[in-house]
């Protein structure tokens, strides 16, 4: 059975044991991140409700 050790930095487990390191080596913090993206921008809401879903049709491919 695997140990479940944890960074001295924070609780990441081995899995994550290196997201600190990279942080900071970005600048940054490290910080756990969730799947929960709160309230759209108003701009990202308007051209979303623009939008009828569909991506536009490529251009063809002219050779010659």
């Amino acid at each position: 059975m695997r140990s479940k050790r944890t960074c001295p930095a924070c609780t990441c487990t081995p899995s994550t044991l290196l997201h600190p390191a990279i942080a900071a080596a970005a600048g940054r913090p490290a910080r756990q991140r969730t799947t929960l993206y709160g309230e759209p921008p108003a701009e990202r809401l308007t051209t979303g409700l623009a939008s009828d879903g569909h991506l536009p049709e490529p251009l063809p491919v002219l050779s010659g």
